[in-house]
């Protein structure tokens, strides 16, 4: 597991925006995970109905926002 700022990952000081993940499944298999931990893209939950039986409409909005982008093309 790492964490590094995209934009300035050479400086200890600066607050991560990144976390990566590396699992090793076997000699010749393995998971490496970026993850976006501040995206800016914002989603919602919202309530379909009055009825609490329904399912909630959820609304991710991934990667809705520039930055997100551009920070998941740098990977």
């Amino acid at each position: 597991m790492a964490f590094l700022n995209i934009d300035n990952p050479h400086n200890e000081d600066s607050v991560p925006d990144v976390e990566i993940l590396l699992t090793i499944l076997s000699k010749k298999e393995f998971y490496f995970l970026p993850i976006l931990i501040q995206p800016k893209s914002r989603g919602q939950v919202l309530l379909k109905s009055s009825n609490p039986k329904d399912d909630p409409v959820v609304v991710p909005n991934y990667f809705s926002e520039k930055d997100d982008v551009e920070k998941d093309e740098s990977l």
